[in-house]
């Protein structure tokens, strides 16, 4: 689990976050897109329809 931000992020800490969250879309049965978008609307308060 990501529980902050990193201060900076290199190309290897986002990839290592990104194959997390892969297996977390996996495990939790929603498309990486989809987490995407619920993610980026929590931070910025913006849904599309």
């Amino acid at each position: 689990m990501l529980r902050r931000l990193p201060r900076t992020l290199t190309a290897k800490r986002y990839l290592e976050i990104e194959a997390r969250m892969e297996q977390f879309s996996g495990e939790v049965g929603i498309p990486m897109a989809a987490l995407d978008l619920v993610f980026w609307s929590r931070e910025t308060g913006e849904i599309f329809k």
